[in-house]
């Protein structure tokens, strides 16, 4: 995915046109129908609906508010081939979650202490923001199911145990994924609402409400999914955002 693309799923913009697409040659399988039985496959594990892609994003995020009065927590699967490939490749070990602070703060103090990264964290006040949209992956041609899942846990960080992605590049394995949304749900009420093949989105019922508070935030972000900056700019523009918006977005390359 090119950088403008990402971009524009962000914060708006001319969605690309989809490609035409050859059609398989004749008796010669094109893989969709492997595909569509893993998936449901997986989705036969618990309770789930599709939903329209042609659905507004507001329609959407309604439908997953209400589904909170339902059994389970509720989430959205943006359900691409590399969804369930992450899937079926992720398995959840019990064991204690790491401890957040002593994972990132080598990667902060990495980024804060080196001269070189000055513009990768950018100036106080000089930079500004813009609010993300809501369900940012469905903007763009990308046409992958979406299904409304409610998965049997009691709170909205155990999601992870059950659809346990990560690991793989640069993007966390799934012990991080629990422990970031459960500190981030702790702090800002913070929820799951679309997990993807290389990203997930939440959403937020409470913003930072000081720029240092953002700032903070921001740098937990980075040591999160360093490749956040690729969407943001810089830690500041990242932070500057963060007071703006009630969605976050995560992607990785």
């Amino acid at each position: 995915m090119s950088l403008r693309n990402l971009l524009g799923r962000l914060f708006g913009g001319k969605q690309q046109e989809k490609s035409a697409s050859s059609a398989p040659s004749p008796g010669v399988p094109s893989g969709a129908e492997d595909y569509a039985a893993r998936r449901e496959k997986l989705l036969a594990a618990y309770p789930h609906r599709e939903l329209p892609r042609s659905m507004k994003a507001d329609e959407i995020v309604a439908e997953w508010e209400r589904a909170h009065a339902q059994a389970g927590v509720p989430v959205l699967l943006l359900a691409d081939e590399h969804l369930v490939d992450a899937l079926e490749s992720g398995e959840w070990q019990d064991a204690p979650l790491p401890d957040l602070n002593e994972l990132f703060a080598p990667v902060i103090e990495e980024l804060v202490g080196d001269e070189e990264s000055e513009s990768m964290i950018g100036r106080m006040g000089e930079e500004s923001g813009e609010a993300v949209l809501p369900l940012a992956s469905l903007q763009n041609a990308d046409p992958a199911p979406l299904y409304l899942a409610q998965i049997p846990v009691e709170k909205p960080w155990d999601i992870f145990k059950c659809l346990p992605i990560g690991g793989w590049n640069a993007c966390p394995d799934a012990p991080v994924f629990v422990a970031f949304c459960k500190e981030m749900n702790e702090k800002y009420g913070a929820e799951p609402l679309l997990i993807g093949g290389d990203c997930i989105e939440m959403k937020v019922a409470r913003r930072p409400v000081s720029a240092g508070e953002a700032y903070s935030l921001a740098l937990e972000f980075y040591a999160f999914d360093e490749d956040v900056l690729q969407m943001y700019g810089t830690i500041w523009m990242l932070a500057d955002s963060l007071m703006k918006s009630d969605y976050w977005y995560f992607w990785w390359d």
